[in-house]
């Protein structure tokens, strides 16, 4: 195999601070990274903006919910937590420890999560002189 790309996630009744929720070994916690994203606190981009998806903006109607503001994390209840591992392995020659992903924003990770599983199934269909 010459690329993998996976998402696992696991939902926790948690505000964020479990530990290690996807059970990895000594030497893959070594070369975890942790970036936590606040949804309804962290900077968006003006292009990927949305109001209607914002939420410190939104209340839901139906449950009585939000909008989220201020220290949300510590004073909302109920609250979850959902924990993403993303590995992404790629073999090319010279750029095996070179290549990282740098950032996620709450609007457009979703985006990047079927971006990588689509072309990672796309490449696979197409060989290796294709695969990045």
């Amino acid at each position: 195999m010459n690329n993998l790309s996976q998402v696992e996630t696991y939902h926790v009744g948690d505000r964020g601070d479990s530990e290690n929720v996807h059970e990895l070994s000594k030497e893959q916690l070594k070369q975890r990274k942790v970036v936590k994203i606040d949804i309804a606190n962290d900077h968006v981009l003006n292009s990927d903006y949305k109001a209607h998806e914002d939420p410190s903006k939104f209340k839901s109607a139906k449950v009585d919910r939000g909008p989220l503001k201020g220290n949300w994390i510590q004073t909302a209840n109920p609250v979850m937590t959902a924990y993403k591992l993303v590995t992404i392995e790629f073999k090319w020659l010279g750029l095996q420890n070179k290549v990282s992903i740098v950032s996620f924003s709450k609007s457009n990770l979703d985006y990047l999560i079927s971006f990588f599983a689509i072309n990672s199934n796309q490449s696979n269909q197409l060989g290796p002189s294709s695969r990045i």
